[in-house]
């Protein structure tokens, strides 16, 4: 049975992001885009760094503002577990019958945090994966199974995806997002199972994995 579903996206808006911002607002557009005609989903955005961890209200995706060059300013430094935490935190005020989808996206390694630890993340992840929430971690250019591992998001909950692949990782994203709600929006730890990992990976990416490729 399709439910309502809430998508928290938790998008990393710091320093390191710069290199990313163009494909990173065309991504995060075409996400919203492909969702757009889906009644049943609702969208609720924090972009964070350690200047400002913004939250904003959820609305119908079809209402979802986009992302521009105006909007998006990565800079400072990466309070991960502060973002994620008070992000749950809000979901829980305005979850009602919707089932909830957590996308966390970042290309950096916690760094800033004040309120939370990994701890703290890591359990309340846990709990919330009891009561059916999903969770997903998108890892731009960096170790994200181990790194999503660390918050208790399960490696097939992960995408560890390259800067050219962007578009692609946000796409697969949405084939997910939707499937999980056609689904009865069941939380799996195997979210992505259906997305093709090498497919997501620069070429420099898979030669390390791969000498032999050439």
């Amino acid at each position: 049975m399709v439910k309502k579903t809430l998508v928290c996206f938790v998008l990393d808006e710091t320093g390191s992001m710069n290199q990313y911002k163009e494909v990173t607002i065309s991504g995060y557009n075409e996400y919203i885009d492909q969702l757009r005609g889906e009644k049943k989903f609702s969208l609720m955005l924090t972009r964070f760094n350690s200047a400002s961890n913004e939250i904003g209200e959820p609305e119908p995706i079809k209402d979802a503002t986009q992302l521009t060059n105006e909007t998006y300013n990565p800079d400072n430094l990466t309070p991960l577990y502060d973002a994620v935490a008070t992000t749950i935190k809000k979901a829980e005020k305005l979850r009602d019958e919707r089932a909830m989808l957590v996308v966390i996206m970042t290309d950096g390694l916690e760094n800033a945090s004040k309120e939370y630890t990994r701890e703290d993340v890591f359990k309340m992840i846990e709990e919330k994966e009891k009561d059916g929430w999903q969770f997903a971690y998108l890892g731009a250019n960096q170790d994200a199974y181990a790194e999503g591992q660390k918050l208790g998001v399960a490696s097939g909950s992960t995408i560890n995806y390259g800067q050219t692949k962007t578009s692609e990782t946000f796409a697969a994203m949405a084939v997910s997002s939707r499937k999980y709600s056609e689904a009865g929006s069941v939380a799996d730890r195997d979210f992505f199972k259906d997305v093709e990992e090498d497919s997501l990976l620069d070429e420099d990416d898979k030669m390390k994995k791969d000498p032999k490729i050439h």
